[in-house]
C-alpha cells in the first residue's frame, strides 16, 4: 500500500492488462493505452471498479427551515462492478451526507 490524497491508502497491484481491459482504463500514463496493455514496469493505469451509484437507503433527513436547507444521510450502492472490483477490497455500499437547498424551483442538490 502507498499513501494517497488526504491520507487515504491506495493499493498498488502489478498486473498485466489485456485488450479486454481497455474499456475499464480511466487514466493512463503519457505512453498511451498500448503501453498500458504491454504493462511495462514504468506504466501506470487507473482502472474503473464499478459503473455508478444508486441510492440504496435514506437513513435520515434533517431539515433546517431557517436556512431553507436539508441534510440527507443516504447509503449508496455500487452498481455494475467490473472485473477489477474484487481486487479493490472495497465495500459495495457507501454512506454519504448530502445537502439540499429549497428554492422557488423546489429542492436542489448543493455541491
Amino acid at each position: 500500500m502507498v499513501g494517497g490524497i488526504a491520507g487515504k491508502l491506495h493499493h498498488i497491484y502489478n498486473i498485466e492488462l489485456t485488450e479486454k481491459a481497455e474499456a475499464f482504463v480511466l487514466e493512463k500514463d503519457k505512453k498511451g493505452i498500448e503501453s498500458v496493455i504491454m504493462a511495462t514496469k514504468s506504466t501506470k493505469a487507473l482502472v474503473k471498479t464499478f459503473d455508478h451509484y444508486v441510492v440504496s437507503e435514506i437513513k435520515q433527513i434533517h431539515e433546517i427551515p431557517e436556512n431553507n436547507t436539508a441534510t440527507v444521510t443516504a447509503v449508496l450502492e455500487k452498481i455494475e462492478p467490473t472485473p477489477f472490483f474484487s481486487i479493490n477490497n472495497e465495500s459495495k455500499f457507501k454512506e454519504v451526507k448530502l445537502t439540499f437547498l429549497f428554492t422557488s424551483n423546489g429542492w436542489g442538490y448543493c455541491k
